[in-house]
């Protein structure tokens, strides 16, 4: 633990980092993270260990939009074959026309 910070919950790291509680528990069981077990069931993690992990793959900070994540995902990604592309449009078609609908739904 650094010598400053105070400890936190796994819900309250999770926040930190953009995940869930159940993912850093998951890996405080894998020694992923260090952590401080009081009793049985209480966890407590030093919040400067949350600096590392927003550098590794899969785990998306907190501090990025969905929007800038998936396009950081997407340029460090090979390109798309067409197929691929064909497929993508045909899956985000769906969300397009949701989207469209609740733009118009607010402007009425």
């Amino acid at each position: 633990m650094s010598p400053t910070a105070q400890p936190i919950s796994p819900t309250a790291f999770a926040d930190l980092i953009g995940v869930t509680p159940d993912t850093v528990r998951r890996w405080v069981r894998e020694k992923r993270i260090p952590a401080i077990r009081i009793g049985r069931h209480k966890l407590l993690i030093d919040p400067a260990e949350a600096v590392k992990l927003r550098t590794q793959v899969g785990a998306a900070p907190a501090f990025l939009t969905p929007a800038s994540y998936i396009e950081k995902v997407l340029a460090e990604a090979p390109p798309l074959t067409d197929e691929q592309c064909n497929r993508l449009a045909e899956l985000l078609r769906p969300a397009r026309r949701a989207q469209a609908e609740t733009v118009r739904q607010q402007a009425a």
